[in-house]
């Protein structure tokens, strides 16, 4: 039997000023946890896209608003989660 994985998704994907955020669910020990991955992309003699995890310093302010909004949208997920779980709950006690 042939089991297919499903290929995960970041559940926040942000960008700005050539600077992308992602955040991925990661599941241990029936915990979730969140990893944040963080990548800049350049282009190099006006040819090929490369990706880099170095930053300049022009780029620190926007970097930083995006580990906010990170940081906001990543706590408003979980609020939601937790309500969610919370309903299901509910509706599994009352049945």
């Amino acid at each position: 039997m042939e089991q297919q994985q499903e290929k995960q998704q970041p559940i926040i994907k942000l960008f700005s000023s050539g600077v992308s955020l992602n955040v991925w669910p990661q599941k241990k020990d029936d915990k979730t946890y969140y990893q944040v991955s963080i990548q800049r992309k350049y282009i190099k003699n006006n040819e090929e896209v490369y990706e880099t995890m170095h930053f300049f310093p022009d780029v620190l302010l926007p970097l930083s608003e995006l580990l906010r909004e990170a940081y906001s949208s990543l706590n408003v997920y979980k609020q939601e989660m937790r309500r969610q779980q919370k309903e299901l709950q509910k509706k599994w006690e009352e049945a």
